[in-house]
């Protein structure tokens, strides 16, 4: 189901200094592990979907026992987020095109403000981008998300069923997993990375790839894949907070829901979205 957050009252575009001035009350500058609807409000954050992905030709030898790992991961209740994305990154980075790396660095005001976790896909040496390949796209698991902010709290894992009925961690965690605002973090960082990278590699960084990060979770039937094209003037906002926009900042998201079956072709899959 398409959902569009609430645009701030303000009649005029407003900087990020601005905005946070405007809403002086609420606690705004943290670290986006404690973001919460409200940032994605005030960046002006919609999202569409998830529409389901194409279903792909059928698998030439079902069956393949190479796959049963992925059948083990998705269809066992009790695997856990370090086993889904494990399970990604094999099928992307081993039997798909991509280089695995780990973790990004999410920016404001031009300096350091948090390092991401999640699994990161580059375009691997042989595509000819030389030491800084843009980054394609990122994956991460929503019960990981979960224990990032358990972590930000300070709640030991083994104290969960106090953590869940913490005030701080219920004001923190979406309504709607889908529309985490981690997720958005991870894509905006994700430009922040691949504008980097093209100055780098000498490029110009108008024509941004799109940011692009998948999503698993104990759900095994579906991953997810949001797609986002973040804006120069996005960038901007976050690198000069006190950058009044010609327009309010906006973040489109499109969410893509990708079966995980047939397991033959998953990676396939996978890698004709993502380079799509």
């Amino acid at each position: 189901m398409d959902q569009a957050f609430p645009s701030p009252p303000a009649a005029v575009p407003l900087s990020v200094s601005q905005l946070v001035r405007a809403h002086s009350r609420e606690r705004l500058l943290v670290r986006p592990t404690s973001w919460t609807q409200r940032h994605l409000e005030l960046l002006g954050c919609s999202f569409s979907g998830p529409s389901l992905a194409p279903a792909g030709p059928t698998p030439d030898s079902p069956g393949n026992p190479k796959f049963n790992y992925l059948r083990c991961v998705f269809e066992e209740w009790r695997s856990q987020a370090r086993d889904r994305q494990g399970a990604i990154v094999d099928l992307l980075a081993e039997y798909g095109p991509f280089e695995h790396r780990d973790n990004i660095q999410f920016s404001f005001r031009r300096r350091h403000a948090q390092i991401l976790s999640c699994a990161l896909f580059l375009s691997s040496p042989k595509q000819g981008k030389g030491e800084w390949p843009p980054i394609i796209a990122a994956h991460i698991d929503l019960q990981h998300i979960d224990a990032l902010r358990f972590k930000a709290l300070k709640i030991p894992s083994e104290h969960s069923a106090r953590a869940f009925s913490n005030p701080k961690r219920n004001k923190i965690t979406p309504q709607n997993h889908l529309h985490d605002p981690y997720i958005v973090a991870l894509l905006i960082a994700l430009a922040q990375g691949n504008r980097l990278r093209a100055s780098l590699r000498g490029e110009p960084d108008l024509l941004l790839p799109p940011s692009q990060v998948l999503v698993t979770s104990l759900d095994g039937e579906l991953i997810y894949l949001y797609t986002a094209h973040v804006t120069q003037l996005f960038l901007q906002s976050f690198d000069d907070p006190t950058f009044k926009p010609s327009e309010p900042i906006s973040i489109s998201v499109q969410i893509t829901a990708i079966s995980v079956k047939p397991y033959e072709t998953l990676c396939d899959r996978i890698t004709t979205l993502l380079l799509s």
